[in-house]
């Protein structure tokens, strides 16, 4: 990409992944702390969107 300058579409695009990936997390047991961290089955995919969220935001660097 080019120094400075940002390309719409991209920056939808990454915005639209992110909104997707927040909506997969709140799909998680987020309001009992030990269930979501203590289960295989919750922990590896809530760190699973979170690093695609936070991928999506730097790639527009």
């Amino acid at each position: 990409m080019t120094s400075g300058l940002f390309s719409k579409q991209i920056v939808l695009e990454r915005l639209d992944w992110v909104e997707r990936m927040v909506e997969e997390i709140r799909c998680l047991p987020l309001s009992d702390p030990i269930k979501l961290f203590m289960e295989n089955r919750n922990r590896y995919p809530a760190e699973l969107y979170l690093r695609h969220a936070l991928e999506a935001i730097l790639d527009l660097d």
